[in-house]
């Protein structure tokens, strides 16, 4: 016999029910999940005993059945986020002894119903004080600012905050190259908590980790979906008809005034014909006035992105791999041309102990973007009024107005594509001297970092064509306008970056009693070299061919540039606090950079912190609506802030949601 079990799942924090928690019969592979509800149901048979609750983020629980035909489970959070630990320059540290200004926002959770293939746009809203701004909704050209301690310097650039992805000095168009579902955590540093990245963290620090292997049995996922780009916001165009009858309320006003009628561009009577909504023909049969025509809708509409991502990770106690493929294409509001951007990503990251006191990290990734668009056409709005068709009865581009038929243009214009690949390729060892009992606490540890950067970029103006209304009727004067031979061109520009990483670094704990000191000395060295060539050919032979050598030889120009910088700092850093209650760190980093004259070379920065928690003391145990109270003060080399850190830890795990996709 068979015996039905129901029940309901509650958060023991806020009340609400839980949706898709799994509710198993122990030692079976038997499973029920919860409604939108939080209820449940699953038949039992008398040998089975238990029933086992689980959900990510929440402690699991075993419940014996007995004789209970209705089971209510109250679930609790096995989130703290004091002892949560969170990522700071050059290591990690627990939240709850952090002195300096640091938040650090989970990367799923900052991708959660997000329809973006751009951190950066995921992170619009995450963490206080950092703006992002962008000045296009176009995927690959959004012209993405950000700012996370406002403007401090009348060069925009200086007020950039400082990207360090996975140890590397990267720079802000990065991150939309790396495939935002590989970041595990994004922290962002200020006021002191920067100073150790020196005189390029003026602006603050973002540092983005990617996920690792974690160990158990192999993992292989898949996440796919698809999103709708839709028009939000139109701008107020008149239709023609409303175009037209504001003319000639214009007009006659200024008659009542006293100038005469001013009937400019058109006659009377056109006018009069489009403010009555009236589709016709000017006599001579050049023009032809439609006040239906809209030529927003004509080119801007719906279009659709998609994204994939196939990952594969776990291992053993002793190696440990996590290593994911994506694809993403998205596209702007154009309808008519693709306007956008197509990634593809790969990466692994390995973890392998050597053996108790030896480990070692690999990292290797390749990401390659490459965006498109039209030459011409994009961003230069609406510019007639909207009385003209965009095609006549020949099908061919119309405008016999003012040579601004902007499908004509993006249609016939050419393309511009620009390829931008990367490789990156990083490791570390790290020796843990706790062999040596006296040295236990202390480690060492060596790595190194290569990035390489390919862009090529292929700029393409190909012969636009407009046409009167009468097209080939009235050959060869039919042709409105047409791109002037000198203007048919191809530009190439080839670009390459070499970017190089060293450092070496020591780390030493040790806890005495209620005393805790954590102390760091690091040295590292960065070089990059860079080198461009453009190219450039006119009166190309054939709007089909693209090749440099198709175009004149005796209208060509070229040029080229090169450049190479290098940064050695020697950096240093401690930690001390007394009970998790008395707070304090210090930093300190010395640059030298080739940039500058040697007698200005080198540059020292400091900073130091300290906080205390009040609620540890007797005073503040009764307080029931706050959890954790902190007071904290900073100083870096960009400034001081003071604060205080109120934090009443409720959970905010939850699920995202996929848009026509699926996520297994």
């Amino acid at each position: 016999t068979r015996t039905k079990i129901t029940g309901t799942i509650t958060d023991a924090t806020t009340g609400q029910a839980l949706v898709g928690v799994s509710v198993s019969i122990k030692g079976t592979t038997k499973a029920a999940i919860t409604d939108a509800n939080g209820a449940y149901s699953i038949q039992v048979t008398p040998d089975e005993k238990a029933l086992v609750f689980s959900f990510i983020g929440m402690k699991k629980q075993e419940i014996a059945i007995g004789t209970q035909t209705v089971i209510n489970v109250v679930m609790e959070s096995e989130y703290n986020a004091l002892n949560e630990v969170v990522v700071v320059g050059y290591g990690t540290q627990k939240k709850a002894t952090l002195t300096g200004s640091v938040f650090q926002v989970n990367g799923d959770a900052a991708l959660a119903d997000k329809a973006t293939t751009n951190i950066a746009a995921a992170l619009q809203g995450q963490i206080p004080g950092l703006t992002i701004t962008r000045n296009s909704s176009r995927p690959g050209n959004e012209g993405i600012n950000i700012q996370l301690r406002g403007g401090i310097s009348v060069n925009s650039a200086a007020s950039q905050p400082m990207i360090v992805i996975d140890g590397m000095d990267s720079y802000t168009w990065e991150l939309s190259q790396i495939n935002p579902n590989d970041i595990e955590s994004v922290s962002v540093l200020k006021d002191a908590s920067a100073s150790i990245y020196g005189t390029r963290a003026s602006g603050g620090v973002i540092l983005i980790t990617t996920k690792r292997g974690k160990e158990g049995k192999v993992k292989v996922s898949y996440t796919g979906s698809s999103h709708m780009n839709t028009i939000g916001n139109r701008y107020p165009g008149a239709s023609g008809q409303q175009w037209a009858q504001m003319s000639i309320d214009a007009i006659n006003n200024d008659a009542l005034s006293g100038l005469a009628p001013n009937w400019w561009l058109f006659t009377q009577d056109e006018y009069t014909q489009l403010a009555a909504n009236k589709i016709f023909t000017r006599a001579n049969g050049t023009l032809f006035f439609d006040p239906t025509a809209n030529q927003f809708n004509a080119i801007y509409g719906t279009t659709y992105g998609q994204e994939h991502n196939f990952t594969i990770s776990g291992g053993s106690d002793k190696a440990k791999v996590f290593t994911s493929f994506g694809y993403a294409k998205d596209r702007s509001l154009d309808k008519v041309r693709f306007d956008g951007l197509s990634r593809y990503n790969f990466r692994t990251n390995l973890d392998y102990d050597v053996n108790k006191w030896i480990k070692a990290q690999a990292n290797i990734s390749y990401d390659k973007r490459i965006n498109s668009n039209p030459t011409v056409g994009v961003g230069e709005g609406i510019q007639d009024m909207w009385i003209f068709p965009l095609t006549n009865p020949k099908g061919q581009y119309y405008d016999a107005f003012g040579s601004n038929n902007l499908l004509a243009k993006q249609m016939l214009g050419g393309t511009t594509t620009s390829t931008e690949s990367f490789t990156r390729l990083s490791g570390k060892v790290t020796f843990d001297m706790g062999f040596i009992s006296q040295l236990k606490g202390l480690s060492f540890s060596a790595n190194g970092a290569i990035k390489e950067r390919k862009g090529w970029l292929v700029q393409r103006n190909t012969q636009v064509t407009m046409y009167d209304w009468n097209g080939e009727l009235q050959k060869p004067n039919n042709i409105f306008f047409q791109t002037a031979p000198s203007n048919l061109a191809v530009q190439d520009t080839y670009g390459y970056n070499m970017y190089q990483n060293y450092g070496l670094q020591g780390n030493y704990t040790k806890a005495i009693g209620k005393h805790h000191i954590s102390l760091m000395a690091s040295m590292t060295s960065e070089t990059e070299q860079f080198n461009s060539l453009v190219g450039k050919r006119t009166y190309m032979a054939d709007d089909k061919l693209d090749a440099l050598n198709t175009g004149n030889a005796s209208y060509s120009t070229n040029s080229g540039d090169a450049n190479a910088w290098g940064i050695v700092s020697y950096l240093g850093k401690a930690n001390y606090d007394f009970n998790e209650t008395y707070l304090l760190e210090a930093t300190y980093r010395r640059d030298g950079s080739s940039r500058l004259a040697s007698e200005n070379r080198w540059q020292a920065f400091v900073g130091a912190s300290a906080g205390i928690v009040l609620t540890k003391f007797n005073f503040m145990k009764n307080v029931k609506f706050i959890d954790f109270l902190k007071l904290r003060a900073s100083y870096g080399e960009a400034g001081s802030t003071s604060g205080i850190q109120i934090y009443d830890y409720i959970s905010d795990i939850g699920t995202g949601t996929t848009v026509f996709g699926t996520t297994p």
